[in-house]
């Protein structure tokens, strides 16, 4: 069975930045666990997981403005879920002009591989991209 790409999955809506989690619970205990057995591994899962690790994404960019910058643009996250539904790789590119820094694609690449999405239904791994967009709200 060939395997498919899933694409679009739209959480160029999900701005990380300090507005995207208004009302969210950020608390340092980290986010109530997903029922992962309830979501299945297609665009609506995939961002139901991603919008539950806002607050790691976001840690990521808000370390490029706390060392002064003024980072902000869109990245293409490209990442494979394997069959247990852990990420087994993942990679974060800047797009256009992009955010200039490395050192926060880095780290969305590491806050990815600890995501854990729901199992493939035919068993085989699952590559997924899905860009982000990274801005800051003053």
């Amino acid at each position: 069975m060939a395997r498919r790409l899933l694409l679009g999955v739209s959480l160029a809506a999900c701005v990380i930045g300090p507005a995207a989690l208004a009302g969210a619970d950020g608390g340092a205990a980290g986010p109530a666990p997903l029922e992962l057995t309830r979501l299945s591994l297609d665009a609506r899962g995939i961002r139901t997981v991603m919008d539950h690790h806002l607050p790691s994404l976001r840690a990521c960019y808000e370390r490029a403005l706390v060392d002064g910058g003024r980072a902000g643009g869109k990245v293409m996250a490209q990442f494979t879920v394997g069959p247990r539904g852990t990420v087994t790789e993942a990679s974060v590119e800047e797009l256009g002009e992009g955010i200039r820094r490395p050192d926060v694609c880095r780290c969305l690449e590491q806050a990815l591989t600890k995501m854990e999405f729901p199992r493939p239904a035919d068993g085989e791994a699952q590559p997924v991209a899905t860009p982000l967009i990274l801005t800051a709200v003053e």
